[in-house]
């Protein structure tokens, strides 16, 4: 995992958002408003791209080259940079689709020959469960987008690179017998 707490994108960073359209708090409209201002954003300034996470239901071998396309692929103007330093992701849902975020992206870089390098992630938070972006103060994420888009991505773009500790839990039931 990276562990720079400074490394900002510089202007050829890329933004990949993963949307949980199914992410408890979001209505139809927010994701569909969301997915319009990404592809908005696309279009015009092409720095970034969606995954709809939705949109893989049951085919994790597609959804895992997906992402490691749009991790590895570099800006159109910046074919000399094909590290994923120069990406950000962006979870958008719950606390749910931060963790499969955090999955994919681990499970899709895993399998490079080169050094694994982490791809930094954020939350815009549509959930209801939301408790890593208030840890990291994102709360207001979801106005904040809503209000001016573009400056919530350069906010991403700009913002610092922390290291989170991740756990995995195990449980075993255990049953006596008379």
């Amino acid at each position: 995992m990276e562990t720079s707490t400074s490394r900002n994108c510089n202007n050829n960073c890329r933004l990949v958002f993963f949307v949980n359209s199914r992410s408890g708090g979001s209505t139809r409209d927010a994701v569909a408003s969301l997915l319009s201002r990404i592809e908005r954003r696309a279009k015009t300034r092409g720095d970034c791209s969606s995954i709809v996470l939705d949109d893989y239901d049951g085919n994790e071998t597609a959804l895992k080259e997906k992402v490691r396309f749009e991790t590895t692929t570099p800006l159109k103007d910046d074919s000399s940079s094909k590290s994923s330093s120069s990406v950000r992701a962006v979870a958008c849902g719950g606390d749910g689709t931060v963790s499969w975020t955090f999955s994919l992206l681990k499970d899709a870089h895993e399998e490079e020959e080169e050094k694994v390098m982490m791809v930094p992630l954020g939350q815009l938070p549509l959930g209801t469960g939301n408790e890593f972006a208030r840890v990291f103060g994102w709360n207001e994420s979801r106005d904040r987008w809503e209000n001016d888009f573009d400056g919530f991505c350069e906010e991403v773009k700009r913002g610092e690179v922390a290291t989170a500790d991740l756990w995995n839990f195990a449980s075993e039931s255990v049953v006596e017998c008379a």
